[in-house]
């Protein structure tokens, strides 16, 4: 009686409440892992850098989404949406123990500014892919309804995340909370295994014969670039999302700045 209200209420029709169930776990599992990974990695490079060096660090990822942009672009028209999400989550998980590995043995100090960049990294990463795989297995009318509830796991999983780390803090040095953030991952990993090995591949996905390869990727930025000097339409909404990463940043640093005589520097 209660699913059947709160599907009706959230007008999930009954054979969606599988793929919401899923995907709604999936997006709660990666937010988690996010909210731990951000959480994590900030505080260890405020506590062995400084809130000075997080101007270049803002530029360094900046370049880093432009190289994983185009390596993303080049594959995800040939690998299918879930074995790439699985390749995107393990790979991460496997950086990230071997870089605690490194913690352990070695005093080796730009392996925190290497786990802030692959934090600030994946972030984008998932967040675009996370989308991109919701497409290829919902139809337009399905996304418009079941969007929003997807969504909203995202903040659930960050929310989990304050929550998890606060109580982590208690038990764990900040370095072994790292496996906080892999076992997140590695559970999104599962689930994705689990769940398509039971009800197959996606179904709106169809794999190029011929991949699009990095100097083709190279070719549709131009092509985009040229299209966006035709378009005004284009050119605002590339404008706004300027000024609205400037936005968001901007006050990051002030809070980040406010915050930082907080923590204890561990140099």
């Amino acid at each position: 009686m209660l699913k059947q209200f709160i599907s009706k209420t959230l007008l999930i029709h009954q054979n969606e409440q599988r793929e919401t169930f899923y995907f709604l776990s999936l997006f709660i599992l990666i937010g988690l892992a996010m909210g731990f990974g951000k959480g994590i990695t900030e505080t260890l490079f405020l506590t062995r850098f400084g809130i000075e060096y997080l101007p270049t660090m803002f530029m360094l990822t900046a370049l880093g989404l432009l190289i994983t942009g185009l390596v993303y672009g080049s594959i995800v028209d040939i690998v299918t949406p879930h074995r790439l999400m699985k390749i995107l989550v393990v790979s991460t998980a496997a950086v990230i123990v071997g870089s605690w590995v490194l913690i352990q043995s070695m005093t080796l100090s730009l392996i925190y500014p290497a786990l802030y960049l692959l934090q600030e990294t994946t972030y984008d990463l998932f967040a675009v892919h996370l989308m991109f795989y919701v497409s290829q297995n919902l139809h337009l009318s399905q996304s418009k309804r079941l969007s929003p509830i997807i969504l909203s796991g995202i903040s659930i999983g960050g929310m989990m995340s304050g929550v998890g780390l606060g109580i982590g803090t208690l038990v764990l040095s900040l370095d072994n909370m790292l496996w906080l953030w892999v076992t997140a991952l590695l559970s999104g990993a599962l689930l994705v295994r689990y769940y398509h090995q039971k009800h197959g591949p996606s179904p709106f996905f169809h794999a190029t014969k011929k991949g699009h390869y990095v100097a083709d990727s190279l070719k549709n930025i131009k092509q985009g670039v040229s299209f966006t000097k035709r378009s005004p339409l284009l050119l605002s909404l590339c404008l706004t999302l300027f000024f609205t990463v400037i936005a968001y940043y901007t006050p990051r640093i002030q809070l980040t700045s406010a915050t930082d005589g907080l923590i204890p520097k561990n140099t």
